[in-house]
């Protein structure tokens, strides 16, 4: 008890000198009012995390990260890397490369692809984005939106899947292309120093897979076929614009929605794996962005003049 006097004698001696000394009060004042405006952001982004609306958080939650652990590891030990190794080694080297491309689009093969559909699903969205821009962030309501109404007839966001028990449901997975690595110094060499960062080693790490045809291919894809999209994304999708010793994380495209389907509609289409991409989501409203998202995953545009020939859009649907 004489303790808790003792603290509160010290302090009612410091407020009275404060309220007694004239010159602190103004200091006080001006001190309060800047600690509340430097502090505002945080606020603003703490309280939006009660709801689960902060910047990134939905990304952020679906994400495959680029960090390399130890400088022992290599770069097919991340989580992101695991996912391109996949997509090249169970697509491209063994699926594609063996089917014919006619008519622009690969014939269906005898062979099938043996994706690793346990691990990260039968057909998903892979999104390159960057967390500060606002072409990457202002599109993350648009995904959250369709998560959240997935199926839902009264949005007219239903899935066109031929899965045996409904639909394979609403997956995605993120890339963020400015991501830091805990061992980014081990790799500081003055002759490149673009090895600095997690996302070059990752394009450098998996050329073969953006650089194997998959752009050409996806030029022809059901959903933008009719879109007349300029080349240089593609271009750049493919790392054909990157000059020998330049930087082929700078003319990435970013953003970039990829769409990775192994099922058996698009095996039987031959565009099985990497069969759709978009670098940029129109639409004003969530609702609008997450139908473009789900046109994507039909693989069907709202207007397009061959809807009723697409073979992954069930009819009368």
């Amino acid at each position: 008890m004489v303790l808790l006097k003792s603290i509160g004698a010290f302090f009612t001696k410091i407020w009275r000198w404060i309220k007694e000394t004239a010159w602190v009060q103004p200091l006080l004042i001006v001190g309060a009012i800047f600690a509340i405006i430097f502090s505002i952001p945080y606020i603003t982004t703490w309280v939006q995390s009660w709801a689960g609306n902060s910047t990134n958080s939905f990304y952020t939650s679906k994400q495959l990260t680029l960090n390399w652990q130890t400088e022992e590891s290599k770069s097919d030990t991340t989580a992101a890397d695991k996912l391109a190794n996949s997509l090249y080694t169970n697509c491209i080297e063994n699926y594609l490369d063996k089917a014919t491309f006619e008519n622009g689009t690969y014939i269906k093969t005898d062979l099938e692809p043996e994706f690793d559909t346990d691990a990260y699903g039968t057909k998903f969205f892979v999104a390159f984005v960057d967390s500060s821009a606002s072409s990457s962030t202002n599109m993350e309501s648009g995904f959250k939106y369709l998560s959240d109404h997935w199926n839902d007839s009264s949005y007219n966001l239903i899935p066109h899947d031929d899965a045996a028990n409904g639909d394979y449901g609403f997956q995605m997975y993120t890339i963020f292309t400015d991501e830091d690595s805990d061992n980014d110094d081990y790799f500081e060499y003055e002759s490149n120093p673009f090895l600095e960062t997690a996302f070059y080693r990752f394009l450098t790490a998996h050329a073969d897979l953006f650089d194997s045809g998959i752009a050409l291919d996806l030029m022809n894809a059901p959903y933008y076929t009719n879109a007349e999209l300029d080349d240089t994304n593609y271009e750049n999708l493919s790392l054909s614009q990157t000059e020998s010793g330049s930087n082929p994380a700078s003319s990435f495209p970013v953003p970039t929605v990829l769409l990775v389907d192994y099922s058996p509609k698009a095996i039987a289409q031959g565009r099985a794996g990497i069969s759709e991409v978009i670098f940029s989501l129109d639409g004003d409203t969530q609702t609008e962005m997450a139908r473009n998202l789900m046109y994507m995953w039909n693989h069907t545009d709202a207007d397009s003049v061959d809807r009723g020939n697409n073979p992954f859009v069930i009819k009368n649907a």
